[in-house]
């Protein structure tokens, strides 16, 4: 018979094995699911391209031309002001930007909940969330205040997280 003080050795040796594989494994698992994120994120944002330019159609200019999109949104508020916003040209201008906005800001609550990879995104379109934010941020208001409430929060939460390259606040 081993003496006990044997026993609880070997029991303790044993025990601090079992909790390094757990240890390791739980790592392991993490790092799965990471490289798993980075991939939806990638895949997700390809594969979204093409639909993003239907979303957009002719009604919509390039996310960069801050002048063109500030032709758009004066000639939508114009509209809006002259009873005009449901002529056939504003409608589905209007339409194309709220299809457009929320695809976004699906993507930013995507991200903000960690179904997307925050650093993948940020490295693949940055300056293009950027770029949307501060070109339709006037328009984003504008519709905030006519309906009292804000809208597109997640967008200019990923936007500003992007700015300052890390996410803000909570995820």
């Amino acid at each position: 018979m081993w003496p006990a003080w044997i026993t609880a050795v070997a029991t303790a040796v044993g025990a601090v094995l079992v909790v390094a594989q757990l240890t390791r494994a739980v790592h392991q698992a993490r790092e799965r699911g990471r490289d798993e994120r980075r991939e939806h994120t990638i895949t997700i944002y390809l594969e979204t391209l093409d639909s993003r330019r239907k979303i957009k159609g002719d009604e919509l200019p390039d996310d960069r031309d801050a002048e063109a999109i500030s032709e758009l949104i004066d000639t939508l508020l114009s509209a809006e002001q002259e009873g005009q916003e449901r002529e056939p040209e504003i409608a589905s201008a209007r339409r194309a930007l709220t299809q457009y906005l929320s695809f976004w800001e699906a993507v930013a609550l995507g991200v903000k909940q960690g179904v997307f990879d925050f650093e993948t995104l940020r490295m693949q379109a940055a300056g293009h969330v950027q770029a949307l934010w501060a070109n339709y941020e006037p328009w984003i208001r504008s519709r905030g205040e006519k309906y009292g409430a804000p809208l597109y929060e997640h967008l200019r939460w990923l936007a500003e997280s992007f700015r300052l390259g890390r996410p803000l606040g909570n995820r």
